[in-house]
């Protein structure tokens, strides 16, 4: 009797107790400040920004973490104020409207994500993508391009890691995005051609993200090498950027033939021209062999696993921001 009677004091109290707190099981947040910004000034006239991400106003990634030791807990993170409100702020614009037109932002895309399994970079990155629009005197915005933007540091060596190397980040985002928009403020007022590596003009639509699938194909003193990849890349925004992929890998050897998976696969691109990319690949790679002459030679259990690590070098024709076959030539 008092065992039922404990069992249904349990039940109560996980009754009371659960509906409240269970969402602490499954969900944890973070907030990432801005508050440290002000040194950042922008002399551009800024109008005001609009989110059109589509998400929650103060929405910023996605994350994981650990609680109570052993529990996975999604991690929501989150900025203290809506975005825009942060960005604004952050930015400290002027603003006295009495200039020849004043600028007006769309933030269209903006992501946190981390990459720390990399072997050539582990890192946290931030891609954003913003429509500019200027607002003459008559008042009518008129767009005039995107910046496009992928900033990129590393992890913080000490105390709370994720929160400092992300705000670290977002401040150095927002640095640039001032030196940005002062040269189109300045290159609008006096009507010169605008030049910048994170900017695309006109009406620019090209996809926030890309499946890019190669295959390469080496040849060397032993046999043959077939490389199959696929690449899930953000647009292209500056002259150096990394990525990582999914790879299997065939290899036809004159002694074995064996299948390989790629363990951790890292690309390191840089923009030699409009048309032509510099790709250094790194791969690890484990899988299965196969040995062809086991009535001649005897060979133990081991012998079945393969383990190897491999870099390569090649330039690749890749036209800026447009779908095409890619084609190149390389050394590994």
């Amino acid at each position: 009797m008092k065992t039922q009677n404990l069992k249904r004091i349990f039940l109560f109290i996980s009754f009371l107790y659960l509906p409240a707190h269970s969402q602490n099981f499954v969900q944890d947040t973070l907030e990432i400040s801005f508050d440290n910004l002000s040194h950042a000034p922008c002399a551009a006239i800024l109008d005001t920004v609009i989110d059109k991400r589509g998400t929650q106003p103060r929405f910023l990634a996605w994350d994981e973490k650990t609680k109570h030791l052993f529990v996975p807990v999604d991690l929501l993170i989150l900025s203290k104020k809506p975005l825009a409100a942060e960005i604004q702020q952050a930015l400290n614009c002027g603003t006295e409207k009495t200039a020849a037109c004043t600028l007006e932002l769309i933030l269209d895309e903006f992501e946190l994500s981390k990459r720390n399994n990399s072997m050539l970079y582990p890192h946290y990155r931030l891609n954003a993508a913003i429509q500019v629009l200027h607002k003459k005197k008559d008042g009518k915005p008129v767009s005039i391009g995107r910046l496009l933007y992928e900033s990129t540091i590393r992890r913080a060596f000490f105390g709370d890691k994720l929160k400092k190397s992300f705000e670290s980040l977002v401040h150095k985002w927002i640095v640039h995005l001032a030196e940005d928009l002062d040269s189109l403020f300045q290159n609008l007022q006096t009507k010169k051609t605008i030049k910048s590596a994170n900017f695309r003009s006109g009406n620019y639509s090209a996809d926030p993200q890309n499946m890019i699938s190669t295959l390469d194909v080496q040849r060397g003193a032993g046999g043959w090498l077939w490389d199959a990849e696929i690449i899930f890349s953000p647009r292209e925004a500056k002259r150096c950027f990394y990525r990582d992929g999914y790879n299997i890998r065939y290899r036809r050897n004159k002694t074995y033939e064996s299948i390989e998976f790629g363990l951790s696969c890292d690309y390191l691109f840089y923009r030699l021209s409009q048309n032509l990319l510099l790709r250094t690949k790194s791969q690890l790679m484990f899988g299965l062999s196969s040995w062809k002459e086991l009535n001649e030679t005897r060979h133990d259990f081991w012998d079945a696993f393969i383990a190897d690590y491999s870099l390569s070098q090649s330039v690749i024709y890749n036209p800026l921001d447009k779908s095409a076959i890619l084609f190149g030539l390389g050394i590994s």
